[in-house]
C-alpha cells in the first residue's frame, strides 16, 4: 500500500479563524489521496488552536515563535515524501489536487 505523499505544514499565531476557513480547501486532496499528514506548527496562540488541531486530526507542534522555526520545527517530523507550506489564511483553489498530482 502505498502512502499519501504530502505533508501539509501550517504555521499559526492566533490565526484558529482563518484555519477553519483554509481547512476545507484541503478535503479534495483527501479524497484524492495526497495528504498524509497536517502538521500546525504554532508559535504560542491564546485562540484554542488545540482544540481545532484535535479536531481535524492534525499533529501540533509547539515552536518558539518565528516563521523559519516554525516552519524548521514541523519539517524535521514530517513524514510525507513533499513538503507544502501554507499560511492559515491561504485557501486553495478546488482543483490544486489534479494539478499537483500530474505536473
Amino acid at each position: 500500500m502505498n502512502r499519501a505523499p504530502l505533508s501539509i505544514i501550517v504555521p499559526t499565531l492566533n490565526a484558529a479563524r482563518s484555519l477553519q476557513r483554509m481547512i476545507p480547501s484541503l478535503l479534495p486532496a483527501v479524497d484524492n489521496g495526497l495528504i498524509r499528514e497536517l502538521i500546525i506548527t504554532d508559535g504560542g496562540s491564546k485562540d484554542n488552536i488545540e482544540t481545532i488541531a484535535d479536531t481535524i486530526g492534525a499533529t501540533l507542534i509547539r515552536a518558539e515563535r518565528g516563521r523559519g522555526t516554525q516552519l524548521h520545527a514541523a519539517a524535521s517530523v514530517a513524514k510525507g515524501c513533499w513538503l507544502l507550506f501554507i499560511h492559515a489564511d491561504t485557501c486553495l483553489d478546488d482543483n490544486w489536487p489534479q494539478v499537483v498530482r500530474y505536473h
